[in-house]
């Protein structure tokens, strides 16, 4: 097929000098320049999807992912002194609890999310409004197909390419019509692709993939050169070829003893994987990588500096550090979208991280106990906390009689200690 002009094949490259053309297996530069990607310094091209066959990049992705999308989201009305209560009638809150929109659950909906997020650095959902202007939908759209950018008349705008029909088409979605949440940014207009931006490590950790797969594909054996005594021809070299890789190449003819004719030699060439330190420069890029998105190693199935009493804290700062800027960036951009004047006063929209932050039960009963004695939590609170039915009389809250406050403790005439005398 052709595209801008070249040839564009699926295994090999033209054969035509003037117009060599490209494979999709090996693409020249101009087409990786055309894509938006690029050949790392490793040899291999790195994309955002491409990445993902990366096994510490799929797991650094899925349990973000994954977390975000279990998180309880929902729209919050604010009360008096600071009080608020689950705003049951928002308009938003069948949308971000039960369905936002036909195809996809809420979890499948914030995994998306999370998905698009992490690998390209932005995430964008089209907002449906109904003719009041409430929202009645969000549809996911894929980063790679839309562009940000600033109109003639100095509005943010949205274009996103697509297909209708076998056409290519562009449709224009204003911005206070788009979820457009963004990762770290230098513009303030478009995130920026982490994987485009640690592009080196992850292009180690590819060529790391495919040296292995062909190391073992090969018989764990290192390439080597095969000498033969006396000139031969093209027949005879391509014969020679074939019958070594037929009979000695791949896993069934691994540690198999091969024989020899005519004088030929093996001389094996290139390092051996122990003297490359392949593994070590595995666990580093799987290291590196868990950094990248400050996912803990243990979270990634990497226990080797793990012990039992640092991974409790190691996932109370991955809340902390690590999810907790996603979900403010999140729940940011939904109050400023959904809610519009007075409403925003009104309503907001949060993640509910208690579920995360647990420790284990000794640690939770001296957390309970201690809101307890304050007055700060009921019965019935710390009860909802453990999934368990709440009980009669259960919503009182308590305080320990044997405590005053500083002021009385200054003024030994005050009101209060004068009763306390009397009794």
């Amino acid at each position: 097929m052709k595209l801008f002009g070249y040839d564009v094949n699926i295994n090999k490259r033209s054969g035509n000098p003037e117009n060599p053309g490209t494979s999709l297996a090996d693409p020249a530069s101009w087409l990786l320049d055309a894509l938006g990607m690029k050949r790392t310094n490793a040899g291999v091209v790195v994309s955002e999807e491409g990445a993902m066959s990366l096994a510490a990049v799929y797991s650094c992705v899925k349990v973000l992912s994954e977390d975000v999308a279990g998180l309880p989201f929902v729209p919050f009305r604010r009360g008096d002194n600071d009080s608020r209560e689950i705003a049951y009638e928002s308009p938003v809150f069948d949308l971000l609890v039960h369905q936002p929109n036909p195809e996809m659950t809420p979890f499948t909906y914030h995994q998306t999310c999370m998905y698009s997020l992490a690998l390209w650095g932005n995430f964008y959902a089209i907002i449906m409004r109904n003719v009041s202007g409430n929202p009645t939908k969000f549809t996911p759209v894929h980063p790679a197909s839309v562009t940000p950018k600033i109109d003639a008349h100095g509005r943010l705008i949205y274009d996103i390419i697509g297909t209708t029909d076998g056409y290519i088409k562009t449709q224009t979605v204003m911005a206070y019509n788009m979820i457009h949440v963004k990762g770290l940014t230098t513009n303030g207009l478009l995130g920026n692709s982490v994987i485009r931006q640690q592009m080196e490590t992850i292009g180690l950790g590819l060529a790391q993939n495919e040296f292995g797969a062909k190391f073992f594909s090969n018989g764990a054996n290192m390439n080597g050169a095969l000498t033969v005594p006396g000139k031969m021809t093209d027949k005879m070299e391509k014969n020679i070829s074939n019958s070594w890789k037929n009979k000695w190449s791949g896993l069934d003819n691994a540690f198999k003893t091969p024989i020899l004719e005519q004088g030929m030699k093996y001389e094996r060439i290139g390092i051996p994987p122990e003297e490359a330190q392949f593994i070590q420069s595995r666990k580093y890029t799987r290291s590196e990588i868990s950094g990248m998105y400050r996912v803990p190693p243990h979270m990634i199935s990497d226990l080797e500096k793990s012990t039992f009493s640092n991974i409790e804290h190691q996932g109370i700062e991955y809340v902390v550090f690590s999810l907790r800027p996603y979900l403010v960036n999140i729940a940011q951009e939904y109050n400023r979208k959904l809610f519009i004047g007075s409403d925003r006063r009104k309503y907001y929209t949060e993640h509910n991280v208690n579920a995360l932050m647990q420790g284990d039960a000794d640690a939770r009963s001296k957390f309970y106990k201690s809101m307890f004695n304050m007055g700060t939590i009921s019965i019935n609170e710390i009860r909802k906390r453990e999934n368990l039915n709440s009980v009669d009389e259960g919503n009182n809250r308590y305080m320990q009689m044997n405590m005053t406050t500083v002021e009385n403790i200054n003024n030994p005439n005050s009101e209060e200690n004068d009763n306390k005398e009397k009794k």
